[in-house]
C-alpha cells in the first residue's frame, strides 16, 4: 500500500456513516414529536386545563363576593364621598377654607415684613458700626499726633489747650472737619 498524508486522505464513509446517522437520528426526532407524541406532553394539556377551570371558578367567586360584599359598602363611600365634595363647595367647609386662604396671605405678608424689617436693622448695624470704626480710627490718629505734639515738651505747658484746640490746629478749621470735631468730643 502506497503512503497518503493525513492532509489528502478524505475518508468518504467515515464522513457518508457519520452523515447518516445524524440524519436518521434527525428524522427520528421530527417524527416523534410531530406524529407520536411525547407522553408528558398529554399531562401538560391535562395541567393546563385543570388550572383554567380553577381560573373560572376563582373568576367567579370574586365576582360573587363583589356583588354580595364589597360592591354595598363600596356604594356608601361613594355616596359619603359624593356629599362630602358637595358640602365642600358650599357651607361651613368653604367659608372655613376662605378664611383660612386670608390668613395665610396675611401671614405670608407678615412673614415678607419681618424679613424686610430685620434686613434694614441689618443695615442699621453695618452703618453704626462702620461709623463706629472711623470714630475709633479717628481718635487713634488724634492720640498719635498728641503723643507726637506733646513728646518734645517739659512739664505742663502743653495742658493748657484743649482737645478740640489741638485737633483744629492738626486738622484745620474747615466746615467738613468740624463734623469730625463733634465725633470726638467724647474724648473730653
Amino acid at each position: 500500500m502506497r503512503f497518503i498524508r493525513d492532509e489528502k486522505r478524505t475518508y468518504p464513509l467515515t464522513w457518508l456513516a457519520i452523515g447518516g446517522i445524524f440524519a436518521g437520528s434527525a428524522a427520528w426526532a421530527i417524527y416523534a414529536e410531530l406524529v407520536t407524541r411525547v407522553p408528558w406532553q398529554k399531562q401538560q394539556d391535562a395541567f393546563f386545563e385543570m388550572e383554567l377551570q380553577q381560573s373560572q371558578q376563582a373568576k367567579e367567586r370574586a365576582a360573587a363576593r363583589w356583588t354580595k360584599e364589597v360592591e354595598p359598602s363600596l356604594k356608601a363611600k361613594l355616596d359619603r364621598k359624593a356629599e362630602l365634595e358637595k358640602s365642600q363647595q358650599s357651607g361651613a367647609y368653604a367659608q372655613a377654607k376662605a378664611q383660612l386662604d386670608q390668613l395665610n396671605a396675611a401671614f405670608n405678608d407678615a412673614e415678607t415684613g419681618k424679613t424686610f424689617g430685620s434686613s434694614d436693622l441689618d443695615e442699621a448695624y453695618y452703618h453704626r458700626q462702620e461709623a463706629e470704626y472711623e470714630r475709633d480710627k479717628i481718635a487713634t490718629e488724634v492720640r498719635g499726633l498728641l503723643r507726637e505734639h506733646y513728646a518734645g515738651k517739659e512739664g505742663h505747658e502743653g495742658e493748657k489747650k484743649t482737645l478740640e484746640q489741638i485737633f483744629l490746629s492738626i486738622v484745620g478749621q474747615s466746615g467738613a472737619e468740624q463734623s469730625r470735631l463733634e465725633e470726638l468730643t467724647w474724648l473730653t
